[in-house]
């Protein structure tokens, strides 16, 4: 079921494609989906994108993997990441429910991305711009405590809520030629499912800024 975090992070998925240069990578995990609920699966994911946009860094990096022993998964998928993402200028990353994630495995992610944004720092290239999505859990406020913390738990999101569901009760009225007391009854339905949802956090991480 598409939940109000993920409608969010499509959204700006959207918008970074039409208006950012460079990769935009996302990952939307899945609490009941082994493939989407681990380090490895995310980042595979994550690698999986880059390749299909750029055919030169394709067929690197299947040179390296063609030359070397068959090593452990995640070192190897590690060491392959590191040289995708050096050889992009800017990616934008958005990881939509890292709080579905298998216990320790949002830590691993977090950890990783952190850790190569301080080496992007210091090296001055490959840069990281790191949107996440989520519920309000512990491990998500504790590694990113030093990041910008946009939440959706506040009167004036609520209030833009309500203006949509209106605009939007007022366009399927004419469409569908309902009357006005169906109409008001959407807006309560929807209005009212909104104020009840436990809304997710957003944390954009300043490091990659």
């Amino acid at each position: 079921m598409i939940t109000g975090k993920t409608i969010l992070a499509s959204l700006i998925i959207e918008y970074l494609q039409q208006h950012k240069a460079g990769p935009v990578l996302f990952f939307y995990c899945k609490h009941d989906q082994p493939e989407k609920n681990t380090f490895i699966g995310i980042l595979r994911g994550l690698l999986t994108q880059i390749l299909c946009e750029d055919s030169a860094l394709a067929s690197h990096l299947y040179e390296i993997c063609s030359s070397k022993d068959q090593a452990g998964l995640s070192t190897m998928l590690e060491k392959l990441a590191e040289i995708a993402f050096d050889s992009q200028s800017t990616s934008f990353v958005i990881l939509d429910g890292l709080d579905e994630c298998r216990p320790g495995e949002a830590e691993k992610i977090l950890s990783w991305f952190i850790s190569r944004q301080k080496d992007t720092n210091h090296r001055g290239c490959g840069y990281i711009r790191l949107l996440c999505v989520g519920q309000r859990v512990d491990v998500l406020q504790r590694m990113l405590s030093s990041a910008v913390d946009i939440s959706l738990e506040n009167a004036s999101h609520q209030e833009d809520i309500e203006r949509y569901v209106k605009e939007q009760a007022c366009s399927i009225k004419e469409e569908f030629e309902i009357s006005t007391q169906i109409e008001a009854e959407i807006v309560t339905r929807v209005t009212n499912a909104a104020k009840s949802r436990n809304w997710p956090l957003s944390y954009h991480n300043p490091a990659a800024s």
